[in-house]
């Protein structure tokens, strides 16, 4: 009878310890796996941050050369960003458009395109125009910037990125990562209503 009892006693401490030991393997481990999740996903946020900068500021860059519309801006990104990067996009003009258009548009050169436009050349000529209509350093009524402000195309990119940790993911399924660029007008600036669009993959 001792020695059953004593096989008995040591048959429920074997389950027992091994349950314990997986426990605390998990208290241990679950922290470390954690932590290399938020490091790989800091890289990957870093590196998905730096190429999709280089990729907006080429559309941006693109753009400039077109009349500085919102939907070339989407046109550019689309071809240049990497497939791994197409979610979901918005692409926005930050530049008060319509009050620039209202102060800086060129009545002449408009009627002439057929469509409304910002020269983008003779800058200095436009700056002494606008103070010699009396505006206060040539800035503008509405747009409250002067002519070589309003001859810098202004972008703001947003894209919604999957974590690349499963981990991540399971508590934050998408990153909002933005980026803002500059270019200066290479061409007469175009009227563009669209201000913001998105795409969804």
């Amino acid at each position: 009878m001792h020695a059953n009892g004593m096989l008995n006693v040591h048959s429920q401490r074997k389950p027992q310890q091994r349950g314990q030991a997986l426990i605390e393997w998990l208290i241990v481990c679950l922290p470390l796996i954690c932590l290399g999740s938020l490091l790989v996903e800091v890289s990957d946020w870093h590196m998905t941050r730096q190429r999709l900068a280089l990729a907006a500021q080429r559309a941006t860059t693109l753009a400039s050369l077109e009349g500085g519309q919102t939907y070339r801006i989407m046109q550019a990104l689309e071809q240049l960003l990497p497939a791994d990067l197409r979610d979901t996009l918005e692409v926005c003009v930050t530049d008060p458009i319509n009050e620039l258009m209202h102060d800086f548009k060129d009545e002449r050169l408009s009627r002439k395109l057929g469509f409304a436009v910002i020269r983008h050349d003779h800058l200095a000529d436009q700056h002494r125009h606008w103070v010699a209509k009396g505006w206060p350093q040539g800035i503008g009524p509405r747009s409250r910037r002067d002519i070589s402000q309003a001859n810098r195309l202004n972008v703001r990119v947003v894209l919604n990125h999957q974590p690349a940790s499963p981990w991540i993911r399971f508590f934050l399924p998408t990153i909002r990562i933005q980026s803002n660029h500059q270019a200066v007008m290479q061409s007469h600036r175009r009227h563009d209503e669209s201000g913001c669009l998105r795409r969804q993959r």
